[in-house]
């Protein structure tokens, strides 16, 4: 016997039918919250219009960056005059040696085995996930987001039109990588 089955002898077998749809619809809208959540939204421009205070002039909510100070919106000024945004505290503070936007790097455009992510699309540090082999892993996720993981520095300057790091890539050796990852890895 099915638990719908089960179900429908206890409340009836069309109530228990509808309780299984009504179910499967709020997993189905859980499922869909949870692919909206967090929203993604880096702002690279203090608002030119309020100042990155949120309020104009006349006191009023800024109409441009809905009121929080920060925009990408910044079509109609000089970029050259307006004012970057703050770094954020979940960028790291400077590259690491073994940066991915370093030149040399395994993920360096130049050597064409993978390709660094846009703008658009964040870049996670590898500072402080578990390494294995050639790569690293995060022990904690939420969606596609690496929970406790900052942003590279490397690729927020990119994204906010800043030079890549200008040192070359550099591998730590086997520092942060398990003693059984394999030989190239180490």
């Amino acid at each position: 016997m099915t638990a719908l089955e089960n179900l429908g002898q206890l409340i009836g077998p069309g109530a228990a039918e509808a309780f299984s749809e009504a179910l499967i619809k709020a997993h189905e809208i859980g499922v869909q919250s949870a692919r909206q959540f967090p929203k993604d939204e880096i702002y690279r421009w203090v608002c030119p219009v309020c100042n990155g205070a949120g309020r104009c002039e006349s006191g009023e909510r800024c109409l441009h960056c809905h009121g929080n100070g920060l925009t990408n919106d910044i079509g109609g000024w000089d970029p050259t005059e307006c004012t970057p945004a703050p770094r954020p505290p979940a960028v790291m503070a400077r590259p690491c040696a073994d940066c991915a936007y370093r030149p040399g790097s395994p993920e360096d455009e130049s050597s064409m085995t993978i390709k660094l992510p846009g703008p658009d699309e964040p870049f996670f540090c590898h500072y402080g996930l578990h390494r294995i082999g050639d790569g690293y892993v995060n022990t904690a996720t939420m969606g596609e987001l690496p929970l406790g993981a900052m942003l590279c520095a490397g690729w927020w300057a990119t994204a906010n039109g800043q030079p890549r790091p200008e040192k070359p890539f550099r591998d730590p050796g086997g520092n942060d990588r398990r003693a059984d990852a394999p030989e190239r890895a180490r």
